[in-house]
C-alpha cells in the first residue's frame, strides 16, 4: 500500500506543478501579447516626435533658405541721360543668407551703351561699364517660396569709352575716357523657389554714379591739352535671372 500511495502523491504533485507552470506561462504570454498589442496600436503624438518630423514647411523652401545661391541674370538698362542709348545689362552674383530675413550678395555686372555726340562733351562712341556691387537684402514678408525683398548696394564701377573714328588733320589725335569710381544702388526684387536646386528672380534697380569724362587732344605743333566734363551715369535696370542653390553643410 505504501508504494501506490507514494506513487499517487507523486502524480498529484506533478500534476499540480504542471498546472501551475502552465498558468504562469499563460499569464506571461498574455502580458507579452498585451505589450505587443499596445505597441502595435500605440499612437504617437506630434509633440513626441523630433522637430524635423513636425516641420510642416515646404521642403523646397527649407532647402532654399539654408543655402547660398549663385545667380545669372540679364535685362535692360535705361539711362537717365538721353545721349546714352538703352543698354543690354547682364551679370552674375553670389548670395549668402545671414539671418532669417537678411542676406548678403556680391554681384559683377556688364553694361554696354551707345553714346551720341554731345557738343563740349562726348564724341560718338560706346560706353562699357562693369559695376562690382556688395548688397544687403531685406525680406519684406515672412514668406519662403515666394520672397519679395528690398536691397541697398554699394560698390565700384569700372568704365571704358571707345570713340568711333573721327576725321581730323594728321597732326591731331583725340581720345576720350570716363573715369571709374564708386557707385550706389537700391531696388526691389522677388525670387521664387522652383525646386530644391533652382529658383528664379526678377529685380528693378536704380543706380547712382556721377563720373568725370576726359577729352585728351594731342597736337604735334602745340602739345597736349585735356578737358574734363561731368558725366551722369544714373540709370534704371530691369533684370530676370535664375538661381542655383548650394548646400553649405548638413
Amino acid at each position: 500500500m505504501t508504494i501506490p500511495i507514494l506513487l499517487i502523491a507523486f502524480m498529484l504533485s506533478t500534476a499540480v506543478s504542471a498546472a501551475k507552470t502552465q498558468a504562469d506561462t499563460a499569464h506571461t504570454i498574455k502580458n507579452i501579447s498585451g505589450g505587443k498589442q499596445d505597441s502595435k496600436y500605440l499612437r504617437y503624438d506630434d509633440s513626441r516626435l523630433p522637430k524635423k518630423y513636425n516641420d510642416k514647411n515646404d521642403p523646397i523652401t527649407e532647402e532654399k533658405n539654408s543655402h547660398l545661391s549663385i545667380e545669372v541674370r540679364t535685362g535692360a538698362g535705361i539711362p537717365v541721360e538721353n545721349y546714352f542709348d538703352s543698354r543690354i545689362v547682364s551679370g552674375f552674383g553670389l548670395t549668402i543668407p545671414l539671418k532669417k530675413r537678411l542676406s548678403f550678395s556680391l554681384d559683377l555686372g556688364y553694361w554696354k551703351s551707345g553714346v551720341e555726340e554731345v557738343p563740349a562733351k562726348f564724341y560718338d562712341g560706346h560706353l562699357k561699364a562693369f559695376p562690382l556691387l556688395a548688397s544687403l537684402q531685406f525680406s519684406l514678408l515672412n514668406q519662403n517660396k515666394v520672397r519679395p525683398y528690398a536691397f541697398f548696394s554699394a560698390g565700384y564701377m569700372f568704365c571704358t569709352f571707345e570713340m568711333e573714328n573721327i576725321i581730323t588733320i594728321p597732326e591731331i589725335t583725340i581720345e576720350q575716357k570716363v573715369k571709374s569710381g564708386p557707385c550706389l544702388g537700391a531696388g526691389l526684387g522677388v525670387d521664387v523657389a522652383v525646386s530644391r536646386s533652382f529658383g528664379m528672380l526678377a529685380e528693378a534697380t536704380y543706380f547712382y554714379r556721377k563720373a568725370q569724362g576726359i577729352t585728351t587732344i594731342t597736337d604735334l605743333n602745340f602739345g597736349t591739352s585735356t578737358r574734363e566734363f561731368p558725366v551722369n551715369l544714373h540709370a534704371w535696370t530691369f533684370q530676370i535671372g535664375i538661381k542655383y542653390f548650394i548646400k553649405l553643410s548638413e
